[in-house]
């Protein structure tokens, strides 16, 4: 089981709800702003940090983030 600290799981959380209203993973910036961080690159810290724990895969390119090992479902 992946062990994220509470801010790491808020993130997480942020992006999995992201997801389920969009269709799409969110940016950096929609990151920040939907945290409350100050800066994207805060955003992208926390990234860097999750997928070193393996519950995220950053690719390559915009909108960049894959989640590890999770089923969404649909919010009707």
């Amino acid at each position: 089981m992946i062990e994220l600290t509470k801010k790491q799981q808020a993130v997480y959380d942020f992006i999995v709800a992201y997801i389920c209203k969009w269709h799409r993973p969110p940016s950096s910036a929609e990151i920040r702003d939907g945290m409350g961080f100050a800066s994207a690159n805060s955003a992208t810290e926390y990234l860097d940090r999750m997928e070193k724990k393996g519950a995220i895969t950053l690719l390559e390119g915009h909108r960049n983030i894959h989640l590890n090992n999770v089923k969404l479902k649909a919010i009707v």
